[in-house]
């Protein structure tokens, strides 16, 4: 919306009633008295809470200072694997946030898997080697339903740009953070 109006030049000498307030007394501060707080409460509403709980750095700490660790992966398990490209200057908001899925050949102590490619999932002629992992790099690969399926095809075949915006921000679709 824009603003209609024009600027008008008064001289200084015409323009007393404002030097006057300018220049009127103004009320010396009021004491107040000095309150002390014995301790200060953490409300849930609020925001650095609630940014506490989203993040995922924060979260493990937590399960881990409960008890509760990493997953556990057993032999034959499908997994995805964490990719953190390297930077190019490009946007990666809509590059692909794990890689997979791969098979656990072996498990190791202190939650380390080794994990390699499968005839099945082998996307390109060059084999990912078996490489050892940490459970915090892991997710567990979630078989799309038929339902799921389905709307992925009818979206894929689908030109815009803003259905496929729709597809990579599915939470419904894809296991938490995976897209």
């Amino acid at each position: 919306m824009a603003y209609d109006f024009t600027m008008v030049h008064r001289a200084g000498n015409k323009m007393a009633h404002v030097d006057c307030l300018s220049r009127a007394p103004v009320e010396p501060p009021v004491e107040k008295d000095e309150v002390i707080i014995l301790s200060v409460g953490l409300e849930e509403d609020d925001w650095v809470a609630a940014s506490q709980l989203r993040d995922p750095v924060v979260s493990r700490i937590r399960d881990v200072l409960k008890g509760e660790g990493p997953r556990k992966y057993s032999k034959g398990d499908l997994v995805l694997l964490r990719y953190n490209p390297q930077a190019t200057g490009s946007s990666r908001k809509l590059m692909p946030r794990y890689r997979g899925p791969y098979e656990v050949q072996k498990v190791l102590e202190r939650d380390r898997y080794v994990i390699a490619d499968t005839a099945v999932t082998q996307i390109t002629q060059k084999r990912f080697p078996p490489t050892m992992y940490s459970a915090e790099k892991l997710i567990k690969f979630m078989e799309p339903s038929v339902a799921n399926s389905k709307f992925l095809l009818i979206l894929l075949m689908l030109p815009s740009t803003r259905a496929r915006k729709m597809l990579f921000s599915s939470r419904h679709l894809f296991p938490r953070g995976v897209m």
